[in-house]
Formats: structure tokens, sequence, C-alpha cells
């Protein structure tokens, strides 16, 4: 068992298409420490990854698979997940 800090996780994220035009909004903050906040114009689909490291409440990597717009990414996305420890 692992004793980490107190790690707090704010996610906020919408998508959404105004005259057929999509956007979208995403941002992430850990203890109140903005890590990525952005506002995109125009089509992007899929799943952003972020792996926070539990003892000092940080970002140490981020990825982004379009699984909507590229069938080789679902299993990209997989094999990342797979390939991470657990914990």
């Amino acid at each position: 068992m692992m004793d980490a800090v107190n790690c707090y996780v704010q996610l906020h994220g919408y998508g959404m298409l105004i005259s057929l035009q999509p956007d979208c909004y995403r941002a992430l903050a850990l203890n109140g420490v903005e890590i990525m906040n952005q506002t995109k114009v125009g089509p992007e689909q899929g799943i952003f990854t972020y792996i926070v490291e539990p003892m000092s409440c940080t970002a140490s990597d981020s990825q982004y698979f379009n699984t909507f717009a590229d069938g080789a990414s679902s299993q990209n996305l997989i094999d990342y997940l797979e390939s991470l420890a657990n914990g």
C-alpha cells in the first residue's frame, strides 16, 4: 500500500456543435494548480490520458488517442494502458 499526499484532481470538459462548427473545452488542475486549459474550435475527438504522480500530485505524462478518426488508435490506447505499471 502506498501513502500519498492529498491530491485533489479537478477535471472539466465539454464538447458541442454550434452552427455546424464543433467547439470543445477541457481543463485539468491538481491541487488547484492548472496543468492544462484548452479551448479548441474544430474537430478533435478521442481520449486524453494523464499520469498523476500520487506522492507529488503532479502530471508526469500525457497522451492523446484519436479513437474516432483513427481505427489504430483504439488498439494503441489498449496497448498503452496495459503497459502502465499498477499503482
